[in-house]
């Protein structure tokens, strides 16, 4: 299949004495008719350009013969080009059935085969099999790929085009014109249909208007017009029959392609723009959010120093209230002692009047503390206390004898009061920082609500803008799909139509064969032009194989008895033509319509015994194996 090329050198013959003056006499003559014969040539090129030019709108046939090793190139149904091959050995079978060209290389090496060169590579099959530049022994010899003189190679390389058909098959079968009713006929031409207009109401946030659309498109029954197949189902777009006035013509519906086609663009754009401003709004939100939950730190933290405060200032009453308590109690020891005069008498006796009226609740706190401060100051004793009892207590001021108790108890409860009052300012403030949090807390919580509706909206806007974008990719796609051809197959074994553009699937429907365990064999139909006027399509067909009835060998039947039942099958079969295979073939009117608006010059239409090859995929035409 991809072995090295072989260049066999030329043998040339000497030249005798006549044939080298006839050559002289000859470049004679050629030099003094140099002018004429260069103008006439070059008017001759031009003519052969021009004719080129018109044949090369013909879609091209490759037929290759196993039987014969030979190769035929027609552009309509003349032949354009031929050679002879060498196929695949015993071993490696170069497969037969309808192909189209899927790759196209000057340059190529095999990557099955020691990296063997591939010149002028042109690629039928995914799986290794191509037309390509080779050693031609006479005889299959190749690894399954097709074989081609060097110099033919770089010929046909020149003249195919992505997509043409090849026809691998044993005999030689040839192209002939063909007019039949059930072949498809294109929808007429129109002249300038006029199209409702496509626009679109939307709201806000575009989601109620491409939702209603969207309902609507689910029951449109010519949602292919718009090129979106059964396999691409999610295009958005109204019923053409309310778009399209008048009659259904190619031209009203290239308009109303041109109208959804603006249509989406108007609806990407202003969707992207919804899309945007959510973004904005939710951004600005989550940017107030930001600072809204940053704000209670903050208030947290002087609520949090006022409580300190507070609990200072809680220390501090008691720390008052404790040298209260020492004063009083230093007095009653005061008071306890043993006077040395009368007027220490009459001193004490007015101290513990002062002292007992001032601060009675003060004095009895501690009731064993006052007892055992006294019966100390009686004794003398400096010694410390029984455990569990408190020190001995002495007066806060150096002197006691000294102390006025009237204005040292005014001065205690002038600071405790002082503080209670701090405390109250500070509880206060407190209460009103809480009351802050709570209604921050609350703004907090709205703006969340209201964080979380803008991020709805904008996750619904970006979702209708990122669906709105596909379907104007898909519609883009649809509509550079729509200017090629279709290829359509009708298998009978699996009683369907297959439809594919530009290697896309776009419809597949049920249709019904007349006498269906008869076979039909295999017939390609093309479309090579528009009649005059474009009101049809000129068809050729080719019948690459027949197709064989099978019947099943029953147990205990003899060979010669199976093989004339089998021999009598066939003949029943008949002739299997391409118009008798066409009358056979019942579609849908639905389906026909369908094709009507997607048929054009180049399009095929191949019926056949055998259902889509496997060698079918994602980048490939429909693909039919006998």
């Amino acid at each position: 299949m991809k072995n090295l090329i072989i260049f066999t050198p030329v043998k040339i013959a000497r030249t005798t004495l006549a044939a080298f003056t006839a050559l002289v006499i000859a470049a004679a003559m050629v030099v003094s008719i140099a002018p004429q014969a260069w103008a006439n040539s070059a008017n001759q090129s031009r003519v052969s350009k021009s004719k080129q030019s018109v044949r090369s709108e013909l879609p091209m046939t490759i037929v290759v013969s196993l039987s014969k090793q030979r190769l035929v190139a027609y552009r309509g149904t003349k032949i354009v080009a031929q050679s002879r091959i060498s196929s695949g050995k015993r071993g490696h079978r170069t497969p037969k059935g309808v192909f189209t060209i899927l790759q196209k290389r000057k340059r190529h090496y095999s990557n099955l085969y020691a990296n063997a060169p591939m010149p002028f590579m042109q690629r039928v099959t995914w799986s290794g099999i191509a037309l390509h530049a080779g050693h031609i022994p006479g005889y299959p010899a190749s690894h399954g790929c097709i074989r081609l003189p060097y110099s033919f190679a770089r010929k046909l390389f020149s003249m195919t085009s992505m997509a043409d058909r090849v026809i691998i098959t044993d005999g030689r079968p040839e192209p002939r014109t063909i007019a039949h009713d059930v072949l498809i006929k294109p929808l007429p031409p129109g002249n300038g249909t006029q199209v409702a207009s496509l626009e679109l109401p939307v709201g806000e946030d575009g989601a109620k208007s491409t939702t209603d659309v969207v309902a609507k498109s689910s029951t449109s029954s010519h949602r292919w017009l718009m090129g979106v197949s059964p396999a691409n189902a999610a295009s958005v777009y109204e019923d053409l029959e309310a778009q399209i006035k008048g009659p259904l013509t190619r031209t009203a519906v290239a308009a109303a392609r041109r109208n959804h086609l603006t249509r989406l663009e108007k609806m990407s754009a202003d969707t992207k723009i919804w899309a945007k401003e959510a973004a904005d709004k939710l951004k600005a939100a989550n940017l107030k959010l930001r600072k809204l939950v940053k704000a209670p730190a903050k208030l947290r933290s002087e609520r949090a120093d006022l409580q300190k405060e507070l609990n200072g200032l809680e220390r501090a009453k008691h720390a008052i209230e404790r040298e209260m308590r020492d004063f009083m109690l230093a007095n009653q020891q005061l008071n306890a002692s043993a006077p040395s005069s009368v007027a220490e008498q009459s001193l004490s006796t007015t101290k513990r009047a002062l002292v007992q009226t001032a601060s009675l609740d003060a004095a009895s706190l501690n009731a064993a503390d006052s007892l055992e401060a006294s019966r100390l100051a009686k004794n003398k004793v400096t010694a410390a206390a029984r455990p569990g009892s408190p020190a001995p207590l002495t007066p806060t001021r150096p002197d006691a004898a000294t102390i006025d108790p009237a204005s040292l108890e005014m001065e205690l409860e002038a600071r405790l009061i002082a503080k209670y009052d701090e405390m109250d300012a500070t509880t206060e403030a407190i209460d009103k920082l809480s009351e802050t949090l709570a209604r921050h807390e609350e703004t907090v919580k709205a703006e969340m609500l209201r964080r979380e509706i803008l991020k709805q909206r904008y996750t619904t806007a970006s979702q209708h803008h990122l669906r709105i974008a596909r379907e104007l990719k898909e519609a883009e796609r649809a509509q550079e799909r729509y200017e090629k051809p279709i290829t359509v197959l009708i298998s009978r074994k699996k009683q369907k139509l297959y439809v594919r553009q530009d290697q896309d699937d776009i419809l597949e429907a049920a249709v019904k064969f007349e006498n269906p365990d008869s076979p039909v064999g295999t017939h390609v139909f093309t479309a090579t032009g528009y009649t005059p006027g474009e009101t049809d399509l000129n068809w050729k067909t080719i019948t690459p194989a027949k197709g064989a009835a099978r019947i099943k060998r029953k147990k205990g039947m003899s060979r010669k008895e199976w093989r004339s039942l089998q021999a009598q099958a066939n003949k029943k079969a008949g002739n299997q033509t391409p118009e008798r295979a066409l009358s056979r073939v019942q579609i849908p009117e639905d389906v026909r319509t369908r094709l009507s608006e997607l048929i054009k010059p180049g399009s095929s239409i191949v019926i056949s015994d055998n259902g889509k090859s496997l060698e079918t995929g994602k980048y490939t035409d429909l693909i039919v194996q006998f």
